[in-house]
């Protein structure tokens, strides 16, 4: 693994935006390439596969003023106490707790939006069910004139191209209502919230780890997941995997991910380690927005 930069940048504390620091990560042994842009505020990592040339993952680390003579930089600037809670994204395979981990955190307050639960309702919207049903037809509609989850999973998931194709079409109608309403609940989140938990299957296909502070991917085995989709919904292990086949592959999603958190042991661990996590962040966030007193002498 080599480092590379492209242009050198003084070291001192006040660069700006257009001051950056890129360098460029080569890992021949994964096959994608990192790049990663640094100054006082901003850390973005942008993930590539060197393959298809497409983006994987765009993360914000930590979000805070962008330049010295921005508001939020000013000693006496009180745009820090309406700070918007950054916002975690959780990652991983269907039955990894994903969901479970976040609600299970007792010593932070969280806000947890579920996208899927997002999407869901989404199927319940006139206009949406009309799209819908103009696309994939009268096959998809229940007896009550509702759209019938499983027989729209029909359509979408599998190995053919036909499978892909309409689950391009399916995220093309759902997908926009869907952000709006994710960035509808985080703009509403109440003030004293510690951070905002994005909860979404796919959250790096759909490109919204852009919005997210930290990235956090839940690894828990194979056979612990298939499981608990059988208990919780009743899916074989083959219907785990045609689900899985329309996604990511969970070894490219954990590399797009800030941080690992194994769920193989008990909820209150995974939980504790995804608190500690969360905390590091906040931290990370309250000395970034602390006045730099070396660099402004009395």
């Amino acid at each position: 693994m080599s480092w590379q930069p492209f242009f050198p940048v003084q070291n001192n504390s006040h660069h700006s935006l257009r001051q950056l620091l890129l360098i460029v990560c080569h890992n021949h042994s994964q096959q994608h390439v990192r790049l990663h842009c640094r100054c006082t505020h901003v850390c973005r990592r942008l993930t590539f596969s060197r393959n298809s040339h497409r983006l994987l993952n765009i993360s914000l680390f930590h979000s805070g003023p962008v330049s010295d003579s921005s508001p939020a930089a000013s000693h006496h600037s009180t745009s820090s106490l309406h700070r918007q809670p950054p916002l975690v994204g959780i990652v991983g395979g269907v039955g990894s707790g994903k969901s479970s981990v976040p609600r299970a955190v007792s010593d932070l307050r969280l806000l947890i939006i579920d996208a899927d639960q997002i999407g869901h309702r989404q199927l319940q919207i006139d206009q949406i069910r009309q799209q819908l049903v103009q696309q994939f037809g009268n096959q998809i509609l229940q007896d009550d004139g509702q759209i019938s989850r499983s027989a729209l999973a029909d359509c979408v998931f599998g190995d053919t191209t036909a499978h892909a194709v309409a689950l391009e079409q399916l995220n093309r109608i759902v997908r926009p209502g869907i952000r709006s309403e994710i960035q509808r609940q985080r703009a509403q989140a109440p003030h004293d919230v510690d951070a905002i938990i994005l909860d979404a299957a796919l959250l790096l296909e759909a490109g919204w780890a852009a919005d997210c502070d930290l990235v956090v991917f839940i690894d828990t085995p194979d056979e612990l997941r298939i499981h608990r989709v059988a208990e919780t919904r009743h899916w074989s292990a083959d219907e785990l995997q045609r689900r899985e086949a329309a996604q990511l592959p969970l070894h490219r999603k954990q590399e797009a991910c800030d941080i690992t958190i194994q769920n193989s042991g008990s909820l209150e661990a995974s939980a504790n380690e995804l608190s500690r996590s969360i905390r590091t962040l906040l931290a990370a966030n309250q000395h970034e927005q602390q006045p730099d007193r070396d660099s402004h002498p009395s």
